[in-house]
């Protein structure tokens, strides 16, 4: 036994044990050198390890690091930063005499955006009403407009080309130029989509795929999903984040993704489940997200134009 002795107390040391060869073979000695974390100390300093209270015979064998006085007032000192002089009367003149705009942005700056819901189910008894209909009331009472593009409401089967690859402009359906008049004259859009086999439901690839990207850039989207299920469509969504990023468009970050529809929303739309609250939350920072990049990018399109 060796004995370390502090400042305050004294502490027994066993006789330190020392690999050999092997990994798994320990064995006694004097003049071994002493390990720690593999690494051979040969006369371990003073205060080179902390003993542990509260332990029977454990010894913490971390070496602690001391730095000089010199060093650690250098350290206190280096990050004590002198206090800048106050402003002059002309900069705080000029900071006042900005328009409030460029000084900060409101989350709540953006209101009355004309909002493109595309719905993606055509299905019988489908739970996209639902959606729908609790989405359009989280809008409406935020004050914007929102327009509903239903594929169920446009006999786009018929459809076999998207508008940008007719030749001549004037055979063009003109069901097709209306939606795409509205695609482009959005602030911002909003998928309503439902998981099929995984996956985006083609109607709504069927109907959104009849408009090239530059109808969509540069205006955010919000993805809502859905499902019967526990998992709220979320596969979908996943799909959804590259699907709206191919069509230029900038996808919020928080998304809604509602498991067990059926069962959290009313026929009219209405939430009446106990997790309704979460639902609610996510919607709010949903349209918050939605409404703070329609705002930046509308800025954006009227003071730079469209990027080339």
């Amino acid at each position: 036994m060796s004995v370390y002795s502090d400042e305050e107390s004294e502490v027994a040391l066993p006789t330190p044990l020392h690999r050999s060869n092997y990994a798994d073979d320990f064995v006694d000695g004097e003049d071994q050198p002493e390990f720690v974390a593999n690494i051979p100390i040969r006369d371990p300093p003073p205060h080179a390890f902390r003993k542990v209270t509260g332990v029977d015979n454990y010894i913490d064998l971390t070496p602690t690091v001391s730095r000089p006085a010199s060093a650690a007032s250098f350290h206190q000192s280096s990050l004590s930063r002198p206090t800048p002089p106050p402003r002059s009367s002309s900069a705080q003149s000029s900071a006042s005499s900005r328009p409030a705009s460029a000084m900060s942005v409101s989350s709540s700056a953006s209101r009355g955006l004309n909002v493109l819901m595309f719905l993606g189910s055509v299905r019988d008894g489908r739970i996209c009403d639902r959606v729908a209909k609790f989405m359009l009331t989280a809008f409406n009472a935020r004050n914007h407009h929102v327009t509903v593009i239903d594929p169920k409401d446009y006999n786009l089967g018929q459809v076999v080309q998207p508008i940008h690859f007719y030749k001549d402009p004037a055979q063009i359906p003109k069901q097709m130029v209306a939606i795409n008049k509205q695609i482009l004259e959005a602030d911002a859009f909003v998928v309503v989509a439902a998981e099929y086999n995984s996956g985006i439901s083609p109607a709504l690839c069927s109907l959104m795929d009849n408009f090239p990207p530059s109808s969509y850039s540069h205006r955010p989207s919000a993805i809502v999903t859905y499902s019967t299920g526990q998992f709220g469509g979320i596969r979908a969504a996943m799909q959804l984040r590259q699907y709206l990023g191919d069509l230029l468009t900038v996808s919020v970050p928080n998304m809604i993704v509602i498991p067990k529809a059926h069962e959290h929303l009313s026929e009219v739309g209405v939430n009446n489940s106990p997790a309704g609250n979460n639902l609610k939350k996510d919607t709010d920072i949903t349209l918050s997200q939605l409404e703070w990049y329609a705002d930046a990018i509308k800025k954006q399109r009227a003071l730079l134009g469209i990027p080339k």
